[in-house]
């Protein structure tokens, strides 16, 4: 099942893909953290039905000039759709750790991007 930035679950699915570590960051409120995103699609998805789960995935939605969440470190990359989706940017990972990483993506239900 796709991974949506609603879900209870989205975060710890992040951290399944991203380790423990990851964890840590689940209050920051920065522009690319998954709070940010979380707060912004759901302020979203209330007042316009374009952002909405019962619509198709057309677009990205940005916290002010993000376009991304960052995963741990930084190096991955996730984008969130205007049905809030989230996918995992495959070009993002690391190339020695990127089938490790896009095989635990897809086990959690990311699709790649």
């Amino acid at each position: 099942m796709p991974v949506f930035i609603f879900q209870k679950n989205a975060f710890k699915k992040m951290i399944q893909v991203e380790g423990e570590g990851f964890r840590e960051r689940e209050n920051d409120t920065d522009d690319y953290s998954f709070k940010a995103f979380h707060d912004h699609w759901k302020n979203l998805s209330k007042n316009n039905k374009r952002y909405s789960p019962r619509v198709k995935a057309e677009f990205t939605i940005s916290v002010h000039d993000s376009s991304t969440i960052y995963g741990f470190g930084g190096w991955h990359r996730y984008v969130v759709m205007n049905n809030g989706e989230i996918l995992l940017i495959k070009s993002s990972v690391l190339k020695w750790k990127q089938e490790w990483i896009l095989k635990k993506a897809k086990k959690v239900g990311f699709k790649i991007f």
